[in-house]
């Protein structure tokens, strides 16, 4: 029979899975066994007596595990209910509840269905497309004009303009073209006021919808009196709070309250590769032990690094820092009785760069070391992290008329403009047609063409160097002997059929002329030897003038 109970929830939402066998079985010292059907049996949960997954027993499916435990309160009730927790769309099927033993004997089946939620999926599901916006101004107007678009999109997007408010805006009709199931969209609208403007993109059929959001500011003339006001005072007032505070600090300094000094720029420079390991160097003293002392990491003055405190930091239990640096920055504690303060950030971005201080706040050690760190972009795919970061796509075209494979590369969206090449599996660049490139609102439009004659991978790549951005996509060619087999029996056949041809008419033209007497042909036997002669003339006669004679020797 089919499951009695049917439990439906959102993707990401927790699912309870009942199971009650009776309100008065107390199942603490029993076993219950929970397992997803299909093609093979999925292990969910295993309670006996005490011992499940969740304590120490092995067994259970990769796909469940730490997501799912019981009611350990509502056994005694014979409660063996389940929750899967943040349920996935794979998670959907039929869940059977099987007490094994002869004395409780009962399955439950019951099915749970995972309904996907709208949700951004780019990057998971392939033609799930995010949108790029470019705002137009019109200054000549108190109106901007903006632009969404959407490149490599499939199945085809609804685009739509929203406000802040979630209202659709009116927009003008949307330009779509469609290549090879790939859909590219552009949409506009023009706004009068300031605001946030959101142009969302929705894929029902792939669950998939995300958006762009962009600020418009209006009508800044209207503001420019108010805002020379404004300008003037703040100027007004800055150059007078720098009089006082210039002299104050002069008599500060004439009465010895104060000691002015320089604070030089970063005495080291650690330049270091993206996703890469950093040491940022700070040593006080070979001479220092530091082990029960305090020094502080600090970037561009505000974030907290790493905080050190006589054993005490962030990778240990101190609280407080940074959400930037979270689980990446670590110290050498083998180091810290030779005064070594330096500080390892693993897998650093190109937003780690900046100026480090490493503080010893304390009077008897007080001193600041500054070191700046340079994180250098690689050359790596950015699509979907940066907005023109663009994708290729491979078209392979059989021309068999000549033997060979045209390999198309297209690039749509990209902006800056790409370089787009067709290589070889040993990188080497491949000879390519002129490449077509349009352009449209600073994106741009790349189709490259090469053609290949033997089997092996190729590879289309796109760089843009201005975003460190560089990708590729690949796709294997095999040119199959066929088609080489296949021309080379055309020109057999050619020449076979010419031949033949060519006897048959050169008979026919022998025997119209043996008709008319214009010929005469006879054969030479090998077993009458009765002429030794070898002249043409003794067999075949060919007139001569008007006379036709037959000559004896």
């Amino acid at each position: 029979m089919g499951p009695a109970v049917k439990v439906i929830v959102k993707e990401e939402g927790d699912a309870v899975l009942p199971c009650l066998i009776s309100t008065k079985e107390n199942i603490i010292r029993g076993i219950f066994d929970w397992k997803k059907d299909g093609q093979k049996k999925k292990e969910v949960f295993l309670y006996a007596a005490g011992i499940h997954y969740n304590n120490g027993r092995q067994g259970q499916d990769e796909q469940f595990k730490g997501r799912v435990s019981h009611f350990q309160d509502q056994l005694m009730n014979g409660n063996a209910s389940i929750k899967i927790n943040n349920t996935k769309v794979t998670d959907s099927g039929i869940y059977s509840c099987i007490f094994p033993r002869p004395q409780l004997r009962r399955t439950f089946y019951i099915e749970l269905v995972v309904e996907r939620l709208l949700k951004d999926r780019s990057g998971e599901i392939p033609g799930a497309s995010k949108p790029v916006i470019i705002t137009i101004l019109d200054q000549a107007k108190d109106w901007s004009l903006l632009q969404c678009e959407v490149r490599g999109a499939s199945p085809e997007p609804k685009v739509e303009w929203k406000n802040s408010s979630g209202n659709i805006l009116p927009a003008e009709e949307r330009q779509v073209s469609e290549r090879g199931g790939r859909y590219d969209v552009t949409i506009k609208t023009s706004v009068t006021k300031t605001g946030r403007y959101r142009c969302e993109v929705t894929q029902e059929e792939i669950s998939h919808q995300t958006f762009a959001e962009t600020v418009v500011f209006i009508n800044e003339k209207l503001c420019e009196d108010q805002t020379t006001r404004v300008a003037v005072g703040w100027l007004g007032g800055f150059i007078l709070g720098a009089a006082v505070f210039a002299a104050v600090l002069v008599g500060l300094k004439a009465t010895k309250c104060i000691t002015l000094s320089c604070n030089r720029g970063p005495g080291v420079k650690v330049v270091v590769k993206e996703d890469s390991d950093a040491v940022l160097p700070c040593l006080i003293s070979t001479k220092e032990n530091i082990i029960r002392e305090l020094f502080d990491w600090k970037k561009d003055g505000q974030k907290e690094v790493f905080l050190y405190d006589a054993g005490i930091h962030y990778n240990n239990g101190r609280k407080g820092q940074d959400e930037q640096f979270k689980g990446r920055v670590s110290h050498f504690q083998d180091q810290l009785e030779y005064g070594n303060a330096s500080i390892k950030i693993q897998n650093v971005k190109v937003t780690d760069s900046g100026i480090y201080s490493c503080i010893f706040p304390r009077p008897q050690l007080r001193r600041t070391f500054y070191i700046e760190l340079v994180v250098e972009r690689l050359l790596k795919d950015r699509s979907g992290e940066i907005p023109g970061a663009s994708k290729p796509f491979i078209t392979t075209i059989l021309d068999a008329t000549k033997g060979r494979l045209l390999l198309q590369c297209e690039v749509r969206g990209a902006s800056p403009e790409p370089k787009v090449e067709w290589k070889n599996s040993s990188g080497n660049i491949l000879p390519a047609e002129e490449p077509q490139v349009s352009e449209s609102g600073g994106h741009y439009d790349v189709t490259i063409k090469t053609s290949v004659t033997k089997t092996g991978r190729y590879r289309c790549e796109v760089t843009q160097e201005e975003i460190s951005h560089q990708t590729f996509a690949e796709t294997v060619v095999i040119i199959s002997e066929k088609l080489c087999e296949d021309q080379t029996t055309r020109v057999a056949v050619g020449w076979l059929g010419g031949f033949i041809l060519g006897a048959v008419v050169f008979a026919a033209v022998l025997v119209g002329l043996k008709a008319t007497k214009r010929i005469t042909l006879s054969c030479n036997r090998a077993t009458e030897p009765t002429a030794t002669s070898t002249d043409i003339t003794n067999d075949i006669l060919l007139p001569v003038g008007g006379d036709h004679q037959h000559q004896n020797s």
